[in-house]
């Protein structure tokens, strides 16, 4: 059962989308900026661990606070996971109806590493479940299906 804090807390909470908003418009990340603000094109530091210049403080910090923010990872208390707070704060993005990968856009091989994702209007993009029913519906199979019938 829930504590009133802990409910309270939840309520109060903000979703992914406006969390990084938030931390976009604050500059407190280096690399986490707006590609083009109007269209709502962003980039996020994307930096391999294996890369002799990457740093836990540096490189992991948004993907650490975000942890910290939902509650995942408690500083002083939890061993520091920048492997999986990275993949949690990608599957979280992935997650998001409203929220799309541009992966030809991405530089990966870089030193200043980076993916780019864009912020689509919540109305005009389907959910992923309703858009895979969509095309249930309409007899649509995904290639992949397709693929290894």
């Amino acid at each position: 059962m829930r504590t009133v804090q802990s409910r309270n807390r939840q309520e109060s909470r903000l979703r992914l989308r406006s969390w990084l908003k938030r931390q976009i418009e604050s500059g407190k990340f280096d690399g986490l900026k707006w590609i083009d603000r109007e269209k709502q094109t962003f980039r996020v530091p994307w930096k391999h661990a294996s890369r002799h210049t990457w740093s836990l403080d540096k490189d992991a910090c948004l993907f650490r606070d975000w942890a910290m923010y939902t509650g995942k990872y408690k500083k002083g208390l939890d061993k520091p996971d920048p492997k999986r707070w990275k993949t949690n704060f990608r599957c979280a993005l992935n997650a998001l109806p409203d929220i799309e990968h541009v992966p030809q856009e991405d530089s990966i091989q870089s030193q200043d590493s980076y993916r780019v994702y864009i912020m689509t209007p919540k109305s005009k993009k389907l959910k992923k479940n309703s858009l895979r029913k969509q095309r249930k519906t309409e007899g649509i199979q995904p290639f992949l299906c397709n693929y290894f019938r």
